[in-house]
């Protein structure tokens, strides 16, 4: 009974026009998070999120944690469909790309052992560091500023 107050009380806060959804993912060596639009309520079923921010927390290359990634794709995002392969979008639909300033860049794709991990200032050496299938999953909210996990994965 706890349990079911708990989610829906977070369900209930996570609706606020001010959450975003916070993502997990990995894949091989590497792992981070994606800050996406959205509330926690919106992950239940199929639905898409723009993505706002990425970040790394875990990478076989260790300067990576340290910096900052941007994406110059319009409007990138993905589309969540519970138990199922997540879509992303960007230029195209399949895959988006986040690089930083020390040129790697991660390369999150639908296709099985396809999320890269690449060294893009070698881009002619076509450099994979990483290649693995993505984990993702939805994994804790924000409203105002305020981080609230919402699993237990």
């Amino acid at each position: 009974m706890k349990k079911l107050l708990l989610s829906a009380l977070i369900l209930s806060i996570s609706q606020h026009t001010g959450a975003n959804v916070g993502w997990i993912w990995s894949f091989g060596t590497e792992s981070g998070t994606i800050i996406t639009d959205g509330n926690y309520y919106d992950t239940l079923n199929e639905a898409s999120f723009f993505i706002h921010q990425f970040s790394v927390s875990q990478s076989s290359e260790a300067s990576i944690p340290l910096t900052e990634f941007t994406n110059d794709q319009p409007s990138p995002g993905l589309t969540w469909i519970p138990d199922q392969v997540t879509v992303f979008f960007g230029v195209e639909i399949g895959y988006v790309t986040f690089e930083n300033n020390l040129g790697y860049q991660y390369v999150f794709s639908v296709q099985p052992d396809d999320s890269q991990l690449i060294d893009g200032l070698a881009p002619q050496l076509n450099n994979i560091l990483v290649s693995a299938p993505l984990t993702i999953y939805p994994d804790f909210i924000f409203v105002n500023n305020f981080a609230n996990q919402t699993t237990t994965n």
